[in-house]
């Protein structure tokens, strides 16, 4: 599959889930809906234990089919892991699976599928539980060769990273301010030079730490071992749990539903994971009003969710 020349390439990494594949959907919808400009990319790995489920592409952009790459330890051990996960009652799971790396390992195998892709070409990496608020356009003179700009990362912690960052780790752990997480953007030149250090400090970290956060600080690690420089934006892709000055910030072009919404006595109202199977079916159940949710970020995912129903009613 030849991707078509583009200055800006929407990627995203996920699983053949049902849980993601709605996700998913509801980002490409924000894509058009907003006016964004950029070729929208879906990578998909098929995960151990959902051989059988479908692998649905993007219905507005392109897709790229990858194995699982989320097997930790050697070969046989993970050929194993699915019997000894039932024997176990599922307790083995983090143990022997690192569902993160899929990223990182599904940057190197679209890389590699691509070796046309113009070596100055932006690609926007996003998390599929991302919505678009409004178009962004890239600014030049952040992401140009040797630059990345993302999102600043609330809540990262130095002494974590320096504690579990490994060898180097003290050069190349930033301070706060020089932080960030998905979104970013990054040219294919540099994303090439880093994705390599970023997949093996991932797993490096998360074979020490076993934490989630695992692949987050394999990110800025490998960001500064290339030699790129970060400019952390307050507002690119804000979570719904972070402080209201931040997830209430109207400039922010995408919002990050990573956990649940809450109204403004505190209770939740909605979670991404109990909703799939809601989704299974077209139109999409509603979800509630965005008045009822607490903060700016929510408010916005639930209005695009509604907007998607809208439009999945409108076709029948």
């Amino acid at each position: 599959m030849k991707l078509p020349a583009s200055e800006l390439y929407i990627i995203y990494s996920m699983s053949n889930s049902p849980y993601q594949q709605w996700q998913a959907d509801l980002l490409d919808f924000s894509v058009g809906f907003s006016g964004q400009t950029g070729t929208i990319v879906r990578l998909v790995s098929r995960e151990v234990g959902r051989r059988n489920e479908p692998v649905n592409p993007s219905a507005v952009g392109y897709t790229l089919v990858t194995p699982s790459y989320s097997g930790l330890g050697n070969p046989l051990l993970r050929h194993l892991v699915p019997s000894l996960k039932r024997w176990f009652q599922g307790e083995l799971h983090g143990r022997f699976h690192f569902y993160c790396l899929n990223k990182a390992l599904a940057m190197q195998c679209f890389l590699e599928s691509h070796p046309e892709l113009n070596e100055e070409a932006m690609l926007l990496w996003l998390d599929p539980d991302m919505i678009f608020n409004q178009p962004w356009e890239a600014n030049g003179s952040m992401v140009r060769p040797g630059h990345v700009v993302g999102q600043s990362w609330w809540g990262y912690d130095p002494s974590w990273c320096l504690q579990q960052g490994g060898e180097n780790s003290e050069a190349f752990c930033p301070p706060p301010q020089s932080a960030i997480m998905f979104p970013f953007c990054i040219s294919v030149a540099d994303m090439r030079r880093i994705s390599k250090t970023y997949a093996s400090v991932s797993e490096a970290i998360y074979q020490r730490s076993r934490d989630w956060k695992s692949e987050m600080y394999g990110l800025v690690i490998a960001i500064g071992a290339g030699g790129l420089q970060s400019h952390a934006l307050r507002a690119f892709g804000t979570c719904n749990n972070w402080p209201d000055e931040i997830s209430n910030d109207a400039s922010a072009p995408i919002s990050h539903y990573t956990q649940a919404i809450l109204n403004r006595n505190g209770r939740e109202i909605w979670d991404k994971r109990k909703y799939t199977r809601h989704t299974i079916d077209r139109p999409w159940q509603r979800p509630p009003q965005p008045e009822q949710a607490a903060s700016l970020t929510d408010q916005r995912t639930l209005r695009m969710i509604h907007q998607f129903i809208d439009w999945q009613t409108t076709r029948g």
